[in-house]
């Protein structure tokens, strides 16, 4: 989870994409916390927060990718709350794999030798016949 979270390029997924935001707002709390404890706390929420809004830009355009749009919807007032909820695009789209699929970790199922690409009954195709 978090793979190059600074980065817009790639997808993610619904989960991911809900833990990003509650770990901005936990850092955000603890920000605003540190403003009335530490001396300097306005400095120490100055340096924290443009990373922390870089992270979770990157984090919302990489789940507008999930769901094949630009990242660029995110200026749309509200639009990070649909993001929660959108279903991302079953198949590989032109932003990368589906973020839950074994591929996208490196892995690939195999029966027999062949890779799986889809879950199927048919077995046919596995084992033709003469």
């Amino acid at each position: 989870m978090f793979k190059k979270p600074f980065s817009f390029k790639g997808r993610i997924g619904r989960a991911e994409y809900f833990y990003a935001y509650a770990a901005t707002w936990a850092t955000l709390l603890g920000l605003h916390i540190a403003t009335f404890t530490i001396r300097w706390g306005i400095v120490v929420v100055l340096a924290g927060c443009i990373p922390l809004c870089w992270f979770m830009l990157a984090q919302v355009v990489k789940r507008c990718h999930d769901t094949g749009n630009s990242g660029w919807l995110q200026i749309i007032p509200g639009f990070f709350f649909w993001m929660m909820l959108a279903p991302g695009d079953p198949d590989r789209n032109k932003y990368g794999h589906v973020p839950s699929s074994l591929q996208s970790y490196g892995l690939e199922l195999h029966f027999l030798g062949n890779p799986v690409r889809k879950l199927t009954t048919n077995l046919s195709e596995y084992f033709p016949l003469p």
